[in-house]
C-alpha cells in the first residue's frame, strides 16, 4: 500500500487542504433520509472519490477505500451510503447511492467501490412522474404503440427533454435539452483555467423534418327514417303485395324495420248484390196486343270507393213481328240486348315503412407537413444539410384508446383532424418533429474546468454560461450535459469540470394570429360563432405555430344523423290516380260495341273473348302504379382525406454565435 495512505489521520488531514472538508462517508439503509447528526461519520477510509453526473443518467460515485476485508454484499450489510462534506457550519450531502457490485481488486489494500444514485423505487417514481406529463400537446396515446402505453419513456418522444434524477434527493423529473429549469450558472474568465476550455462540434444539425401521419377509424352511425304514400290506383293489389316486408335488407346499409300497406277501400273484400228490375206498361201494347215490358237482371259489386265501368261487349237484337204463314197467327219477337261490362275499383292504398340505416364506412385522414428551421452552418456543402422523414399510423380513433373513450367522440363524424381533439393529435405531430430538430440543433459542446465548490452546486437541470474571449461572440450559453467533481486525498486536490451543449439557431419567437372573421367584425359576435381565416396557433414554447386545417372531408357529403332530405336520391310515385279516378278515366279504352254480334261460329267467339281480355289488360297496364325510392348508400364504401398543414419555421435559440468573431 502506498505510504501516503498508511496513516488514516494523514489522509483526513489532507482532505482538509485548502479549507475543503472534512468529508464523511456513512453506510445507510435504503431510503434513509440524511441527518447531519447521524451521518457525520467515516465508516470507510476514503482516499479518493469522483462524482460524475451525465444528462439523462444516474449520477455515479467512484470511491477508492481501504479494503475492509469483509463481504460488502453480505445480506446483513448495508449497501447504501451517504457522502457529505463540512461546508462551513453546515454538513452538506453530496451524494446518496447504492453499491453497484463486488469491488474490483478485492485482494489489494485499496479497492474501488462504485455507487449509483438510482432510487430504490425508481420504476414507480418514473411511472408517477410520467403520468403527470401526459398532457397536450406533448402526449397523445393514439400515436403510441398499444404495447408501449405503459412505458413511461413514451412521454418523452415528443419532448426535447431527458429524464433527470437528483444525485442527492433522488427526485425524478425531466429536463429540457436546451433550457435548464433551475437557472443559469455563469462562469467568468477568472473562474476557468485557461487551458481547460475545449470546443467540439458534434453531429450535423437537422434542417427539416417531414411528417406523414395516417389517422384511422370506421365511421359508424345508425338511425331510422319514415317513408310512405297514400295513393289512388286501379292496380292496388300488386302495390300492396310488392311492398317491402319487415326484416328485408335493401342493400347499401339499409333495412326495413317496420312496414305496412293496406287498402282503405278494402276492394279485396267487396260484396256483390244481385238486382232485378221489371217494368210493364199496361197502357201501350205491341201490335200483337202484348203488354210492353222490360225485365233487367244484374250483378253489381258494392264499391266503397270510386270505380270505373266499361262495356266490354254489347249485343242487340231488334224486336220484330213475324206475320207467320197464311194459317198462322203473328209471332212477336221481342227486342233484346245483352251487355257485358267490367267494374274497375279504385284502390286507396295507404303504405308506410320505417327504414333503418347502419353506416359502416372505413375512413382515413392524412396529416402532412414539413417543419424546417434555420440554423447556423457548420458545413460548407449545402447537400450535407440533413432531413428526417417520419411516418406514423394511429390507433383506431373510433375505439377505446388507453382505457379511455374513443378520441373521435361521436363515431358518425365525417372528420377528425379539424376537431379540437384532432388538433391535439396534430399538435403532437408538430412537437414530435420539433423535438428532433431541437435535439439535433445542440451540436456544439464546450468542456471546461471549475472549482470544486462551483461543481457541487451544478445539476443537469441548469444552464452554464461561459464568458471567454476565445469563444465566437465572446460567450456561450449551453445546457449542462455533464459535470464532475472529486477529491484526491493523495495530493489534496479538489477538482470540478462541466460540459455544456449549445444550440446554433438564430433565436426569435412566433406570434399567434387570431385570424380574420368570415362573417362579422371581430367582437360583434361571440368567438366560435363564425369561422376565421388566416389563423395561426402558437404552441406552448412560442417557437412554432400552425394553421388549423379547414374541415373539408373528401366524401359523399352525408352528415349523421341522417335527415330524409340527405338520404333520398329520388322518391316518386308513378301513375297515381286522383281520389275519384278522374285522372285515369281518359286513358281507358273506348267501349267495344258489337251490334247484332251473335257469334255464329268458334272463330267469332274467340275474337270477342280476345277483345275482352285485351281490354282488361290494357286498362291495368295503362293505369299501373309504382313507388320509386332510391337512397344513398351508407355502407360498402371508404373515404380518404389528405390535409396539408401549414407550419411556421421553428425558432431555435442562439446559444452560441458561430458567425461572430472571437476577441
Amino acid at each position: 500500500m502506498n505510504a501516503d495512505f498508511a496513516d488514516q489521520a494523514t489522509l483526513r488531514a489532507r482532505l482538509r487542504i485548502g479549507g475543503i472538508g472534512p468529508f464523511y462517508f456513512a453506510w445507510a439503509d435504503k431510503n434513509e433520509a440524511f441527518d447531519p447528526a447521524v451521518h457525520a461519520r467515516i465508516d470507510e477510509d476514503v482516499f479518493k472519490f469522483d462524482v460524475d453526473h451525465a444528462e439523462g443518467d444516474f449520477a455515479t460515485l467512484t470511491a477508492i477505500v481501504r479494503n475492509p476485508r469483509i463481504g460488502l454484499l453480505a445480506p446483513t450489510r448495508r449497501v447504501w451510503a451517504w457522502l457529505s462534506w463540512q461546508n462551513g457550519a453546515d454538513l452538506a450531502p453530496l451524494f446518496y447511492g447504492r453499491l453497484v457490485g463486488v469491488p474490483t481488486d478485492i485482494n489489494q489494500e485499496l479497492v474501488t467501490l462504485v455507487f449509483t444514485a438510482r432510487p430504490a423505487d425508481f420504476v414507480a417514481l418514473k411511472a408517477a412522474a410520467a403520468e403527470t406529463l401526459k398532457v397536450r400537446p406533448y402526449y397523445d396515446p393514439i400515436w403510441i404503440n398499444p404495447d408501449a402505453l405503459d412505458d413511461p419513456d413514451t412521454v418523452l418522444e415528443a419532448r426535447s427533454a431527458l429524464w433527470s434524477i437528483d444525485r442527492v434527493t433522488h427526485e425524478v423529473s425531466i429536463s429540457d435539452v436546451l433550457v435548464g429549469e433551475d437557472g443559469i450558472e455563469d462562469f467568468q474568465p477568472d473562474e476557468v483555467p485557461y487551458d481547460s476550455v475545449k470546443i467540439n462540434l458534434g453531429e450535423t444539425p437537422l434542417r427539416s423534418v417531414s411528417v406523414d401521419a395516417t389517422i384511422n377509424w370506421t365511421q359508424q352511425a345508425s338511425g331510422t327514417l319514415q317513408f310512405g304514400l297514400n295513393v289512388a290506383t286501379y292496380t292496388g293489389q300488386s302495390l300492396i303485395s310488392d311492398w317491402p316486408k319487415p326484416g328485408a335488407t335493401l342493400g347499401g346499409g339499409w333495412s326495413v324495420v317496420a312496414a305496412s300497406a293496406r287498402d282503405l277501400n278494402d276492394v279485396e273484400n267487396v260484396d256483390t248484390v244481385n238486382c232485378t228490375v221489371n217494368w210493364q206498361n199496361v197502357e201501350k201494347k205491341h201490335a200483337t196486343g202484348d203488354t210492353m215490358s222490360v225485365s233487367i237482371s244484374s250483378s253489381v259489386p258494392i264499391m266503397r270507393g270510386p270505380y270505373l265501368y266499361t262495356d266490354l261487349m254489347r249485343k242487340f237484337q231488334t224486336g220484330v213481328i213475324d206475320e207467320g204463314g197464311p194459317d198462322s197467327d203473328p209471332v212477336n219477337i221481342p227486342a233484346t240486348q245483352e251487355s257485358t261490362g267490367l267494374y274497375v275499383p279504385l284502390w286507396q292504398v295507404q303504405a308506410s315503412m320505417t327504414l333503418k340505416y347502419d353506416a359502416n364506412r372505413p375512413r382515413k385522414e392524412h396529416a402532412r407537413f414539413t417543419l424546417s428551421t434555420d440554423v447556423q452552418d457548420i458545413v460548407t456543402l449545402a447537400e450535407d444539410a440533413e432531413s428526417l422523414a417520419i411516418t406514423l399510423d394511429s390507433q383506431d380513433v373510433g375505439a377505446e384508446v388507453a382505457g379511455g373513450p374513443p378520441p373521435i367522440g361521436y363515431l358518425g363524424r365525417r372528420s377528425y383532424l379539424p376537431t379540437d381533439r384532432g388538433l391535439w393529435s396534430l399538435e403532437y405531430l408538430i412537437v414530435l418533429a420539433r423535438a428532433h430538430l431541437l435535439i439535433r440543433s445542440r451540436c456544439v459542446e464546450i468542456t471546461f474546468a471549475c472549482t470544486f465548490e462551483r461543481a457541487i452546486a451544478l445539476s443537469c437541470r441548469k444552464n452554464g454560461r461561459l464568458v471567454d474571449d476565445r469563444v465566437p461572440g465572446g460567450q456561450a450559453l449551453g445546457k449542462i450535459i455533464d459535470y464532475k467533481f472529486g477529491v484526491d486525498g493523495g495530493n489534496g486536490v479538489a477538482i470540478g469540470s462541466v460540459t455544456i451543449g449549445c444550440a446554433i439557431g438564430y433565436g426569435g419567437a412566433v406570434q399567434e394570429q387570431p385570424g380574420d372573421p368570415s362573417y362579422a367584425a371581430d367582437g360583434y359576435v361571440a368567438r366560435g360563432y363564425q369561422a376565421y381565416h388566416n389563423v395561426e396557433v402558437a404552441l406552448p414554447a412560442s417557437d412554432v405555430s400552425y394553421a388549423p386545417p379547414i374541415d373539408a372531408p373528401n366524401d359523399d357529403g352525408l352528415v349523421f344523423p341522417l335527415s330524409k332530405r340527405q338520404a333520398v336520391v329520388r322518391e316518386q310515385v308513378h301513375g297515381s290516380a286522383d281520389a275519384q279516378g278522374g285522372a285515369i278515366e281518359a286513358s281507358f279504352p273506348i267501349d267495344i260495341e258489337v251490334n247484332n254480334a251473335q257469334p255464329q261460329n268458334v272463330d267469332e267467339q274467340n275474337r270477342i273473348a280476345a277483345l275482352q281480355s285485351r281490354t282488361t289488360t290494357e286498362i291495368l297496364k295503362t293505369n299501373s302504379v309504382w313507388y320509386d325510392l332510391e337512397l344513398k348508400p351508407v355502407a360498402g364504401m371508404s373515404f380518404e382525406t389528405a390535409y396539408d398543414i401549414a407550419v411556421s419555421q421553428l425558432k431555435v435559440p442562439k446559444m452560441i454565435d458561430l458567425e461572430a468573431a472571437s476577441s
